[in-house]
């Protein structure tokens, strides 16, 4: 099955909106380096990708990006971290890169569980937000550890999940709610684009929405 909720969550398999979403990064990175503070700060990049499961977009992120940059891969499930994400991260360029010595370094963590353990962990760690936050098929709040001003959060999700509920519009619509209820001077506000659309006019359209806090 592909989702057992509170067991599984899907990590196993290769969802489209993943490869969407390694596509666009692909396709519009030198929007994305403008986007990102990625000057003369000299600290590294620190990118998220939740829900990895395979951890396709997370991989490709690090691969464009500069090179002294942080991946952080979170999934449900420990067994597909063990199982799947780690073996694929073995054997992406930027490991043989490594290996060889042409990268001085490289850093990437795994972290199992739900999204909310997290969350928690991170304040409590005193974690450094974080610059480009990436999620296929999941639709979270994110504002908590996402860089204010200069992060990026970049989703893609189906425009509709027919039977459950949810989709790239509905979560524009809690983000307007969310920006339209009063607010403390410390807090921020999001702004939503739908940067991209993938549709073969048969077919549930995909959406690529870009979060900025």
């Amino acid at each position: 099955t592909d989702l057992i909720p509170g067991q599984y969550e899907g990590g196993y398999k290769l969802w489209e909106c993943s490869v969407d979403l390694a596509q666009y990064l692909v396709a519009f990175r030198s929007d994305l380096l403008s986007s990102l503070d990625v000057s003369t700060s000299g600290r590294p990049l620190r990118i998220l990708e939740l829900g990895c499961g395979i951890g396709l977009p997370g991989i490709v992120a690090q691969r464009l990006l500069p090179e002294n940059s942080e991946l952080w891969l979170s999934d449900f499930n420990d067994t597909v971290l063990m199982e799947t994400t780690w073996p694929t991260l073995n054997c992406c360029p930027l490991e043989d890169a490594f290996q060889q010595g042409r990268i001085q370094r490289l850093v990437r963590r795994a972290v199992a569980g739900d999204w909310l353990a997290l969350s928690s962990w991170l304040s409590m760690n005193n974690e450094e937000p974080f610059d480009l936050i990436l999620s296929a098929e999941t639709l979270y709040s994110l504002s908590r550890h996402l860089r204010a001003n200069t992060g990026l959060a970049v989703l893609s999700n189906k425009r509709f999940y027919f039977g459950v509920g949810g989709g790239s519009i509905h979560f524009a619509d809690i983000l307007k709610e969310y920006n339209d209820r009063p607010h403390l001077p410390h807090e921020g506000r999001f702004t939503v684009d739908t940067a991209h659309s993938f549709t073969d006019g048969s077919s549930n359209i995909r959406d690529i929405q870009v979060l900025r806090y």
